[in-house]
């Protein structure tokens, strides 16, 4: 009985230690802005905009499919986005986002707690006895719920809970888990009614997973993990010694067939995304092996120093030897692998923790072209990292044979509880947030040119150039950043150096696919005929600089929404027609088409036009969005112009 009330008392404080603490060390940050992808993905997207009048179910069908993120298009998450919207009532404020993601971390901290439970329970059973220290299931909730607060704690986390748009990640993650214990339940009920009951769950959580986040693709490979550590000698596996040799080869051969076949697919889906980078899908496999282990590091001992939003200063691997560090990160990582399997069935805990870590980075840190260094990567890989923790703590106790050695638990919870809670604190404004990365990664080019931008609308100009002209000395190929020195020189009615424009032209030349220069266009494009009219003939001269070295829809789109409020019409149309020819199924150069038919009085052309935004409308969302119903109106209200009332474009 003495016991029973024990294990319950442990189980409240775990629980209450779950729910407030991530409160507590996240809400410094919850006042914190919008960041990066924040704004096209919910302050941008008006399919998310979903007022109280509004709700039904084709706004919700709309707003299902209004990211362009990933092949699946994350309904899930952005119907979560549409219910932080609808919630506030159309305030789009960030604090209201945030709390719903620190909410999501909590919830995925129980869950951590539920299924590391499970995990331990059935390692006692393990021929290798690796937790034979835990004789009682109190002992082993208490051990179980303390890698969860060193999960949920762990300062690696911030940016899957305060960089609000990485709820993909933490709510893929909450269904992961789902599937996983169900699955654990599964595989280790006795009743035949019971395994079966949880089996069928395991599918409805991994399409959810999946819809949230492409790394629910992760999810066949951390149960094949669980089965090669926990159930070595379980069904099926049980029958493979007895399985004839030939038949042993077949089944070895077919299934490395299959996973040739599956890289071969991931490397040809792959490849066109190279294009849009800096560095070839060579060069990141080589800069990858760097990266696991500078994550590996930070797991273990997380400097802050260490951790930022940008690692834009994170070098690039050339060759094996260019940085020289590059050929031992690939030996420590096949030395690791290795490790996993000669400790496969001695030490159980130690290969499930390495295994599970490159698991988890199966997808995001190889052959796909992402860019290369990111936290929010390490939400669950994090895991894997700390169950080495406690395997060492596990070796130290059976070394010295002292339980104090487990007081260092509790020491390092606190440890990363100071030190997430001081991340959070940075993460409470925009300044506080770029100035605190400038000190910790004085080398990267993109929190210098955020800096600037923070200085300017400070009125700090000298401050602001001076940080703009840092970041284009440490990414001297990147357009934008003289693109945005002559836009701030610009405002402030000085004199552009004819240096600038020619460098700005050698740029664009070699770097016609950078990514902020595209930003930098979409920028321009929203105001060029309204706030920026001026900038109008030097935005063209740029966008032919563009197209010389790089014909795209995109850039032949600007240019035609450039012309057109111009009123240079007919220039406009053939740019806008390249710009459909090219890019098929991006609705803007549909839309601005039909406003140049309006302006030109060409009622029937606009009509066959919309007939067309209509179709690619339905294809992309399912239903016609807002920007396209409005745009039918435009062509419903539309009434001819005289000559001497001649039609204008509506301001963007």
């Amino acid at each position: 009985m003495q016991q029973a009330h024990g294990n319950l008392r442990i189980y409240l404080i775990l629980l209450v230690l779950l729910l407030l603490l991530p409160t507590l060390i996240y809400s410094p940050g919850l006042h914190g802005p919008f960041l990066l992808d924040d704004y096209s993905n919910i302050v941008q997207n008006d399919s998310i905009h979903i007022h109280a009048q509004d709700l039904s179910f084709a706004t919700l069908r709309e707003a299902a499919n209004s990211l362009a993120s990933g092949i699946l298009g994350r309904p899930v998450a952005a119907i979560s986005f549409a219910f932080n919207y609808y919630l506030a009532d159309g305030t789009n404020n960030p604090y209201g986002f945030k709390l719903f993601n620190v909410a999501i971390h909590t919830i995925n901290g129980l869950l951590i707690f539920w299924f590391v439970r499970l995990l331990f329970l059935r390692l006692q059973a393990h021929p290798a006895q690796p937790l034979k220290e835990f004789t009682h299931h109190g002992s082993i909730t208490l051990l179980a719920g303390l890698v969860a607060l060193l999960w949920v704690c762990h300062p690696i986390q911030l940016t899957s809970v305060l960089y609000i748009v990485q709820r993909m990640t933490s709510l893929a993650t909450l269904f992961m888990l789902l599937a996983l214990i169900a699955y654990l339940k599964a595989r280790t009920a006795a009743q035949a009614r019971i395994r079966w009951i949880w089996f069928t769950t395991v599918p409805v959580w991994s399409v959810l997973a999946l819809l949230s986040k492409e790394t629910g693709f992760l999810l066949p490979l951390y149960i094949l993990v669980l089965e090669l550590v926990l159930f070595p000698k379980a069904f099926p596996w049980k029958y493979w010694p007895g399985l004839k040799q030939s038949l042993r080869w077949l089944i070895l051969i077919v299934a490395s067939f299959l996973a040739v076949l599956l890289i071969t697919a991931a490397i040809r889906y792959s490849l066109p995304g190279y294009q849009y980078r800096d560095f070839t899908m060579m060069e990141r496999l080589l800069t990858e092996a760097r990266v696991l282990v500078f994550y590996i590091g930070q797991i273990l001992v997380p400097r802050l120093s260490s951790f930022g939003l940008y690692h834009d200063d994170f070098a690039i691997s050339h060759t094996l030897l260019q940085p020289w560090t590059t050929l031992p990160a690939i030996v420590s990582i096949a030395a690791l692998l290795l490790l996993t399997l000669l400790t496969l069935r001695r030490q159980p805990l130690l290969s499930l923790g390495l295994l599970w870590f490159f698991a988890s980075h199966a997808l995001e840190s190889t052959v796909y072209p992402f860019e290369l260094v990111y936290e929010h990567r390490n939400y669950l890989a994090s895991l894997g990292i700390i169950f080495i923790i406690i395997q060492s703590l596990l070796w130290l106790h059976a070394q010295y044979r002292d339980k104090r050695i487990w007081l260092l638990m509790p020491i390092l919870i606190l440890v990363y509880a100071v030190s997430t809670s001081i991340r959070s604190y940075q993460w409470q404004d925009l300044p506080s947030l770029l100035i605190a990365h400038v000190e910790n990664h004085p080398e990267s080019p993109r929190a210098w040119a955020d800096l600037s931008s923070i200085q300017l609308q400070n009125n700090h100009y000298e401050e602001a150039m001076a940080s703009l002209r840092r970041a284009s000395l440490l990414n001297p190929g990147e357009p934008g950043y003289p693109i945005r020195m002559y836009m701030y020189m610009k405002l402030a009615n000085i004199p552009q150096p004819k240096f600038l424009l020619e460098n700005i032209n050698k740029a664009i030349r070699r770097n016609p696919r950078s990514i902020l220069l595209s930003d930098l266009f979409h920028k321009m494009d929203q105001c060029i005929d309204s706030s920026c009219k001026d900038i109008q003939p030097i935005m063209e001269k740029w966008n032919r600089v563009i197209l010389q070295a790089s014909d795209t829809g995109r850039y032949r789109y600007f240019m035609g929404s450039n012309l057109a409020v111009q009123g240079r019409y007919n220039e406009a149309l053939y740019q806008l027609n390249a710009s459909i020819k090219l890019s098929p199924i991006q609705p803007s150069p549909y839309v601005t088409k039909i406003e140049v038919y309006l302006a030109q009085g060409k009622i029937s052309e606009a009509k066959k036009t919309y007939s067309k935004l209509k179709a690619v409308s339905i294809k992309l969302y399912g239903v016609l969005t807002d920007k396209v119903l409005k745009t039918g109106k435009r062509i419903s209200d539309f009434k001819p112009h005289t000559a001497s009332e001649p039609q204008k474009l509506p301001t963007k």
